[in-house]
């Protein structure tokens, strides 16, 4: 075995794997998804007092770090530049049209459908969009919102507080699909895609969106902002004033020729700098690399350091 490449796995097995596996034994890559892990480490400070394993320790026995955007790299580490790639996540080419396509909902006007693919829960911030729909109701009726996805079993406290406010709101133009095992038939029938998340590394969703030639409106946050150029294959929102979004929305539906330039750049964006063949020749370039040369003897004491706690 040469390398150990954790993707999205538990903070404390990072941590006791990178104790045991001694430098210069296997090669470490930890493929971060984004912010959320920085806090996952962040709440192991007790595990790693056990342990006698800091995270400093951690990132110090990495032998590399793969941000999924520019500046992904936890804020105020210090880690060898050397360590650090940057590889965005990668898009297959859309497959060929289906022949059956879902149903619009009742009523649906085919040419003012958006949409979203998400987990229902609060890191997603459906509560914005049902906001933003009552914005867009007002300056647009007949547009419609379908929601891709189902509700997380972490937060199905949730979704009591989504019906709560689309009652409150008078919105009744969302339809919510569920989740599906293939989403490509429902972005087909979107005109816009929508997106908000808390965290976002790289996000796969409206990397997915932008390959079917879909226009994205989403909140600056990680990754996100290096897939979409504002007022070139979509838009950057603040997140914070749902009115905006709505003004993008409207913006983009009502104007068809800035609609089709923005979805001819969508799709190019997509096709050159996010394929699945780039994502995937930066990591067999990373795997392929040299291990880090590190003396033996130092690898073998390392090796011998107990897992409990020296106190």
């Amino acid at each position: 075995m040469r390398n150990v490449c954790f993707w999205n796995v538990d903070a404390r097995i990072k941590l006791l794997l990178a104790k045991l596996l001694p430098p210069g034994s296997v090669r470490l890559i930890d493929v971060s998804p984004g912010p959320a892990f920085f806090v996952e480490m962040e709440r192991t400070r007790i595990f790693q007092r056990r342990i006698s394993f800091r995270a400093a320790d951690y990132w110090a026995r990495l032998d590399h770090f793969v941000a999924k955007y520019q500046g992904g790299a936890p804020a105020g580490l210090r880690v060898d530049g050397r360590k650090v790639a940057v590889i965005p996540n990668g898009v297959p080419a859309p497959p060929p049209v289906e022949h059956h396509a879902p149903a619009l909902p009742p009523g649906a006007d085919p040419r003012l459908v958006i949409g979203t693919a998400c987990r229902i829960m609060p890191g997603k911030r459906i509560d914005f969009l049902i906001d933003m729909m009552a914005e867009l109701n007002a300056s647009l009726p007949g547009a419609t919102l379908i929601i891709v996805g189902g509700i997380d079993p972490r937060h199905t406290d949730y979704w009591p507080l989504l019906l709560e406010r689309l009652h409150s709101k008078q919105v009744t133009n969302i339809h919510f699909a569920g989740p599906q095992s293939d989403v490509t038939p429902f972005l087909r029938l979107f005109k816009i895609f929508v997106m908000l998340a808390d965290q976002p590394g790289c996000p796969n969703a409206s990397l997915e969106a932008m390959a079917l030639g879909l226009p994205v409106i989403a909140n600056s946050a990680g990754g996100t902002a290096e897939q979409i150029r504002h007022g070139v294959n979509g838009f950057l929102v603040s997140g914070d004033d749902p009115k905006e979004m709505a003004r993008h929305v409207r913006h983009l539906l009502v104007n068809k020729a800035i609609h089709r330039r923005f979805s001819a750049a969508a799709r190019t964006t997509a096709a050159k700098d996010f394929t699945m063949d780039l994502m995937t020749r930066r990591y067999r370039q990373l795997l392929a690399g040299p291990a880090r040369a590190v003396p033996v003897a130092r690898a073998k004491r390392h090796s011998k350091s107990p897992v409990v706690n020296k106190r």
